[in-house]
């Protein structure tokens, strides 16, 4: 009787150091998990904090709206993701030209402190309209414009 129950005792160990072992290998590939979402998380905000664009001016002129806006945060951005709006319609990349508003260079950076001209091809009638540029992150700024 006494060694069946030592040797009941000591299985009933070993299965629950067993379980308990999965259990933290369970609980660690969910902290790693958890881990990089808050570490992804903290850089998609950070860079919202750092990004920063103000819409000076719009005019339209043979079809074309001129939208000028500026990098007035503190970080580099690609021009490969930016999205230009004009009265809620999104304006395809086929019809939009990204230059520098100085020297109307093709740029594919916004630099900090570069206005930046986005040459938007399309039709719009008479009255008040509304230019909208939306960065890779989803900073954005708007401007009304009149025709």
């Amino acid at each position: 009787m006494g060694f069946s129950v030592a040797s009941t005792h000591m299985l009933f160990f070993i299965g629950v150091i067993a379980i308990s072992a999965g259990v933290i290998v369970s609980f660690n590939a969910f902290i790693d998990e958890t881990r990089g979402a808050m570490t992804d998380k903290k850089t998609f905000i950070t860079d919202q904090l750092r990004t920063q664009i103000e819409v000076i001016n719009v005019r339209y002129s043979g079809g074309i709206s001129y939208i000028y806006a500026k990098n007035i945060g503190d970080r580099l951005m690609n021009t490969n993701c930016l999205n230009v709006f004009v009265d809620g319609m999104y304006i395809t990349d086929a019809n939009l030209d990204i230059l520098n508003a100085s020297s109307g260079t093709p740029r594919t950076e916004w630099n900090l402190e570069e206005t930046l001209e986005f040459q938007a091809t399309h039709a719009i009638s008479g009255g008040t309209h509304t230019a909208k540029v939306v960065t890779c992150n989803g900073i954005s700024d708007e401007y009304s414009f009149s025709t």
